[in-house]
C-alpha cells in the first residue's frame, strides 16, 4: 500500500528543507556543557534536554554529562538543591521539582512545589489543605493495632519541615494497603507472614526518606517564597518602566519581548535591572503602539461585528412582519448597500483615549429610530422601482408602461420566472433544477456557490445575471390558457389560486396546481398539461408545501423518520401493492426508480390517519 503522505525533500545532511536547521546541535559536547554551566537551575538544562532528540541522548541518557546536572543544583537559587536518593535520576528530579503539576482538589494547572513532597500532593493558592479533605488526607491515631500499617506508609510533612505528631496519610494509599493487607490475612498466617517481610524493605528504608523528604519541603518552602519575593520586585519595577515611557503596566506586560524578559527572570530568580531595560526601551515603546493600534482595531471590529448583525435582524424583522404578503427584500449585502444601513454601518464610536474616557459615537441613531425606518422605508422603495424596471426588461419588457388598471406589471405576473446565469454555469451550484425564481426571490438571491465571506462581501446583485426562465413561462402560459385567462390579467391570480389541483400533466399523469407548473415541466422534454374536469383532483389531496418543510425544518426530523409516505407514482401504476417509506427513504425510492432527484409535493402522499404536526409559525 502506497504511503498517505509524500515524505518531504531533505538535504544532504538529512534535514528537512522545511524545517530550520539546529546549528546548536553541531557544537561539541565541551563546549555545550560550558555554554550550560552558566544555568543557574536544573530546569534550564531540562528545558534543552527536551527540545529534540539529540539533546535528550546528549543530557539524560549520557551518564558522563551528570556533572552539568549537579553543577545546575550546585548553582541553583535561593540555595543548592539536596541530593535525591538512587530512585531518582538527575533528569527525573529536575522533573519532579519544576514541572507543571495539577491540583488535587481543583484539578487546576500548578506551576509552584508540591505541598507535601512524600505524599506527591498538590494543592494550588485557591484551596486550603488543612484542615484535610476527606478524599485527600486520612488521619490515624498511632497505636499498636496499625504498628505494621504505619512501618512502611509515606506521611505528610508539617509546614515547618518537620512530621505531624499523628499521622496524616494519602486516602488512596491507605485504602489501597489496608486492602492488600486484608487480602494477605484472609489468606492466612503463612501469606500475612510473607506479606510483612515484603513491606520490611519499605520499612527500612523510610527513615532515610523521611530525613530526605525533609531537607526537600525546607528547599522547596525557601523557592517559593524567594519566588514570590522576586515576582513582586520585578512587578515593580515593570510599574517603574511603564511610568518611564508613559505606559500602562498591563501594556507593557503583554508586548513580546518585555514579557519574554521578564518571564524567564522569575523562573531564574532573578530580579530584573536597568541593564536588562535599557537595550529593549525603544523595542517595547513600538510594540506597546503596536499593541495598543490592534486593540483599537478589534474594538471596531467587534462594534463592527454587532452592528452587521442588527442590521441581519432588522431585515429579518421586515420579513417576518409580513409573511403573508411576502415583501420585497433585497440581499443581506444589497441591504447593507442602502444608504441609510450603510451610514449606520460605517458610524463606529471611537476607541477610548489614554485618559479613560471614551468618546460618543458621531450618530446615535439606531434602526428602530422612527427617523431611520422613514428613511430606510424610502430607500427600499427606490430599490424596488429599480429592481422591477431591469427584471422587466429581462422578461422582454424594457419601456413598459401600465396604461391599464387591468393589467399586471411583467414582474407581478405569474409567468415572471427567473433563473440566474452564474448559477447554472457554475459546477458547484445548489438547487439550479427547480422552477426558476419569482419576483421576491431574485431580489433577495446570493449565489449559493459564493462560500467565501470575501466572495460575498464583494458581489453585487445586478439584474443582468437573470434570464427569463422560458420553459416554466411557457409553461404557466399554457396552464393559464385552459383556464381561460391571460397572464397580464389582474384576475389570473386569483383564478389559478381558485382552480386547485386540476392540472395534470400528459407525461406522468400527476396532477398539481398552477404554481407547481413552473417546476415539474422541467422533468419532461414536452411539458404539456391538461385540465381536469371540476371536482376531479388528486387523491388524496395535495399537501402543499410538505416536502420543503420536511427538507428544511430540523424540527420536523421525527416526522420524517416516520413510515407513513406513499409513492404517487407506484399508486398509480399499481394500486394494489403500496410500500409505506420514511421521508429519506422516499427520497431514494424516487431517485433511484423513478429517476426523479428534487422530490416535490405531487410525487408522495401521507398516509391516512397519520399524525400531521403543525406548521411553524
Amino acid at each position: 500500500m502506497p504511503p498517505s503522505k509524500r515524505s518531504r525533500p531533505a538535504d544532504c545532511n538529512g534535514h528537512s528543507k522545511s524545517t530550520p536547521e539546529c546549528f546548536i546541535a553541531s557544537v561539541p559536547l565541551e563546549i555545550l556543557a560550558e555554554m550550560l554551566s552558566y544555568t543557574v537551575s536544573p530546569r534550564d538544562v531540562l528545558a534543552v534536554a527536551r527540545t529534540c532528540k539529540y539533546f535528550c541522548a546528549a543530557l539524560v541518557n549520557n551518564p558522563s554529562t551528570t556533572f552539568i546536572w549537579r553543577q545546575a543544583r550546585a548553582r541553583c537559587l535561593p540555595k543548592p538543591i539536596p541530593d535525591f536518593p538512587s530512585n531518582f535520576t538527575e533528569a527525573s528530579f529536575a522533573a519532579f521539582l519544576f514541572d507543571h503539576k495539577t491540583c488535587d482538589v481543583c484539578g487546576d494547572r500548578v506551576r509552584g512545589m508540591y505541598r507535601s513532597f512524600s505524599l506527591r500532593i498538590v494543592v494550588c493558592s485557591k484551596v486550603e489543605l488543612m484542615p484535610p479533605r476527606e478524599h485527600l488526607l486520612t488521619r490515624i491515631q498511632e497505636d499498636t493495632s496499625a504498628t505494621e500499617f504505619l512501618n512502611w506508609m509515606p506521611r505528610l510533612e508539617s509546614d515547618n519541615g518537620a512530621f505531624h505528631t499523628h499521622t496524616t496519610l494519602h486516602s488512596f494509599r491507605v485504602f489501597r494497603g489496608l486492602l492488600a493487607m486484608k487480602t494477605a490475612f484472609e489468606l492466612g498466617n503463612v501469606a500475612f507472614e510473607a506479606y510483612l517481610h515484603s513491606k520490611q524493605i519499605l520499612a527500612d528504608a523510610l527513615p532515610a526518606k523521611i530525613e530526605f523528604y525533609r531537607k526537600i519541603r525546607a528547599w522547596g518552602m525557601e523557592y517559593e517564597h524567594c519566588r514570590a519575593r522576586v515576582v513582586a520586585e520585578n512587578w515593580t519595577v515593570a510599574q517603574s518602566f511603564a511610568s518611564s515611557i508613559h505606559e500602562d503596566v498591563n501594556d507593557v506586560i503583554r508586548t513580546a519581548t518585555f514579557r519574554l524578559l521578564h518571564d524567564s527572570k522569575c523562573r531564574s530568580l532573578q530580579r530584573i535591572t536597568d541593564e536588562d531595560l535599557s537595550p529593549i526601551r525603544d523595542i517595547v515603546e513600538t510594540e506597546v503602539a503596536v499593541g495598543k493600534a490592534k486593540s483599537e482595531q478589534r474594538i471596531i471590529d467587534v462594534a463592527q461585528q454587532v452592528r452587521h448583525n442588527q442590521i441581519k435582524t432588522k431585515r429579518k424583522k421586515i420579513q417576518s412582519s409580513q409573511p403573508e404578503d411576502r415583501p420585497v427584500l433585497p440581499s443581506v449585502n444589497e441591504f447593507r448597500r442602502l444608504p441609510i444601513i450603510k451610514v449606520f454601518e460605517t458610524t463606529h464610536p471611537t476607541p477610548s483615549s489614554n485618559d479613560g474616557q471614551s468618546s460618543k459615537p458621531s450618530n446615535p441613531r439606531t434602526l428602530d429610530d422612527p427617523f431611520v425606518n422613514a428613511v430606510l422605508e424610502e430607500n427600499l422603495d427606490q430599490w424596488r422601482q429599480s429592481a422591477r424596471a431591469s427584471l422587466a426588461s429581462v422578461l422582454g419588457f424594457p419601456t413598459w408602461r401600465n396604461l391599464s388598471k387591468r393589467k399586471l406589471h411583467p414582474v407581478d405576473r405569474l409567468t415572471a420566472r427567473f433563473r440566474c446565469r452564474r448559477c447554472d454555469d457554475s459546477p458547484h451550484a445548489i438547487g439550479t433544477t427547480d422552477g426558476g425564481m419569482d419576483f421576491t426571490e431574485a431580489c433577495g438571491h446570493t449565489c449559493a456557490h459564493l462560500r467565501k465571506k470575501k466572495k460575498l462581501a464583494k458581489d453585487r446583485w445586478s439584474a443582468e445575471r437573470f434570464v427569463a426562465d422560458q420553459k416554466a413561462v411557457d409553461a404557466i402560459s399554457q396552464a393559464l390558457s385552459l383556464c381561460n385567462t391571460e397572464p397580464d390579467s389582474i384576475d389570473s391570480i386569483k383564478i389559478a389560486r381558485e382552480l386547485g389541483d386540476r392540472l395534470q400533466c400528459q407525461s406522468c399523469h400527476l396532477v398539481m396546481d398552477v404554481a407547481s407548473v413552473g417546476r415539474h415541466c422541467k422533468r419532461h422534454v414536452d411539458g404539456s398539461f391538461i385540465l381536469l374536469a371540476f371536482g376531479a383532483t388528486a387523491n388524496p389531496p395535495l399537501e402543499h408545501g410538505l416536502s420543503q418543510r420536511l427538507i428544511k425544518d430540523s424540527a420536523a426530523k421525527a416526522e420524517c423518520d416516520e413510515k407513513v409516505f406513499i409513492c404517487r407514482h407506484c399508486e398509480r401504476l399499481n394500486a394494489n401493492e403500496t410500500r409505506l417509506f420514511s421521508f429519506n427513504g422516499m427520497r431514494s425510492h424516487l431517485k433511484e426508480k423513478h429517476l426523479i432527484a428534487p422530490i416535490a409535493d405531487e410525487d408522495f402522499f401521507r398516509q391516512k390517519g397519520a399524525p400531521v404536526a403543525d406548521a411553524p409559525a
